[in-house]
């Protein structure tokens, strides 16, 4: 039989295609579209998932035809399989370095965790089972996973785990833990105090007009790093549009709102990524917004579902595509003309090399602003538009030719096992603003950093609306300070 004879067994037999609801509704024309491209023997993702095995494939092609027939007995023999499916990935995803996995099993990991979430919300949805406020937000739980572990990847399936989403949301809506916000940011920090006899630079950052023209900016854009003061913050017309997001996202009841409740966000727990007690976890987003710094309560229904976490060092949401995980937000910031450009890069022959991106590629970082959480000295191999949200970030700058200097980790040699130090040959293993030290401790501990860097080095503190705009190969570090909550977005390009 061919993609075009099969059906989705539902359509079959429709009397006259009323629905009792548009909730109903949604879930017939979700059941089709999921049918239709599982049976599609031409689709990409389900090429893919022949990868896994011939049982892997019939067993989601089988929870199809379950979810277009409503059988509510047949689902739950189904959904069984598919939660020992999900295992398998999980196993198969956990085994190796995230770089290594098979794009098959990421698919298996999407693809389990949405069948199984379209069987459940077509169980509880139809009225013919009661379903708690727990069972919503697993739920949600897993298909905020899918997103994050495996990038809901192939065709449709990003628009298809938000689709599921606002479902489940809305039956979650009915019984609602609230916002409970006490709104209250704190006063601005000391920064002059802060940059003041800093052990680490000698310099500032140059500025310029908020204004930049796109032309001028693409000659001088690889000679050095420009810091545009509230760039974000005009109205008037220019390169740099006005972000919404500086005036809305200091309040959670705004995020929650947007977003809607139950989601989960992946965040780093420690201080800095190159510390031997760093770690990762998916926490609520509601958890999160509280360890950053915002007066609000957690949801303890949804806490306890999370993983134990022994760590007791801060939350970051750190380097994330946040846009695809919450497009909500997205209408909040927009893109400055700059990341559209062609720098001139002749004027620095020397300079390492850089790459370039199809599109420009925006990640988030959130996280509290107590200087509890540092990004070590590293370097990227792009340009990068890098806009300061909410709170105050301190910024420390060293341009390429410091590279000797800088003692970036090496990786371990000769036992052939794959370790930290692999993933950080652009980090420097120099604690900037890791380490409470004055000049004449630097100069011991780092004699050449001391020597060769320091005097070069450029320090500056970032404010709401400000946007830092950095050449591929220049080292920098970043720290968050004052009290209120912190929030960047970069842009490489």
């Amino acid at each position: 039989m061919t993609t075009a004879q099969l059906q989705c067994p539902s359509v079959e037999g429709t009397s006259n295609g009323a629905r009792e609801s548009s909730r109903k509704t949604a879930m017939d024309q979700l059941a089709t579209a999921i049918f239709e491209e599982l049976h599609n023997a031409e689709a990409e993702s389900t090429k893919i998932l022949g990868d896994c095995s011939d049982i892997v494939l019939s067993t989601l092609r089988a929870g199809s035809s379950v979810l277009c027939a409503r059988s509510s007995e047949d689902a739950r023999l189904i959904i069984a399989k598919l939660r020992l499916l999900l295992e398998l990935a999980d196993d198969q995803i956990n085994a190796v370095p995230y770089a290594k996995v098979g794009r098959h099993w990421l698919q298996l990991h999407t693809d389990a965790s949405l069948m199984w979430t379209a069987l459940e919300l077509q169980l509880y949805t139809s009225g013919s089972e009661p379903a708690s406020r727990t069972t919503w937000l697993k739920m949600l739980r897993r298909l905020d996973s899918a997103i994050i572990i495996s990038g809901a990847i192939g065709a449709h399936r990003l628009d298809w785990c938000h689709e599921c989403i606002q479902l489940a949301q809305s039956s979650l809506a009915k019984l609602s833990f609230g916002i409970q916000e006490a709104h209250s940011l704190q006063a601005d920090p000391d920064i002059d105090e802060i940059v003041s006899g800093s052990p680490w630079s000698t310099r500032s950052v140059p500025r310029r007009s908020a204004h930049l023209d796109l032309a001028e900016y693409q000659t001088i854009a690889d000679r050095g790093p420009i810091l545009l003061p509230g760039a974000m913050l005009s109205s008037q017309s220019g390169p740099c549009p006005e972000w919404p997001a500086i005036h809305r996202w200091g309040s959670a009841s705004y995020l929650l709102n947007a977003v809607g409740d139950g989601r989960w966000v992946p965040v780093e727990i420690g201080t800095s990524y190159d510390r031997p007690e760093w770690t990762q976890a998916i926490v609520p987003f509601r958890s999160f917004l509280q360890r950053a710094g915002y007066q609000i309560a957690v949801d303890p229904e949804q806490d306890i579902l999370m993983t134990p976490i022994t760590s007791e060092g801060p939350w970051y949401l750190a380097q994330y595509e946040f846009g695809r995980q919450f497009p909500q937000l997205e209408r909040d910031f927009f893109l400055p003309d700059y990341v559209w450009s062609a720098p001139d890069m002749s004027a620095n022959p020397d300079r390492p090399q850089s790459s370039t991106l199809p599109s420009p590629a925006v990640n988030i970082w959130f996280g509290p602003g107590d200087a509890r959480v540092t990004t070590p000295a590293h370097t990227d191999p792009t340009f990068n538009c890098f806009a300061q949200v909410l709170g105050h970030k301190r910024v420390w700058l060293a341009a390429p030719a410091c590279t000797p200097f800088m003692a970036p980790h090496r990786p371990d040699a000769g036992d052939g096992v794959l370790s930290v130090s692999e993933y950080m040959t652009n980090t420097s293993s120099v604690p900037v603003f890791q380490a409470k030290c004055s000049e004449d401790q630097m100069r011991t501990s780092f004699p050449d950093f001391h020597r060769y860097v320091f005097p070069e080095a450029m320090e500056t503190v970032l404010a709401p609306g400000d946007l830092l705009l950095l050449p591929p190969g220049w080292w920098h570090a970043m720290q968050g300070i004052g009290k209120a909550p912190g929030c960047s977005v970069s842009m490489w390009f």
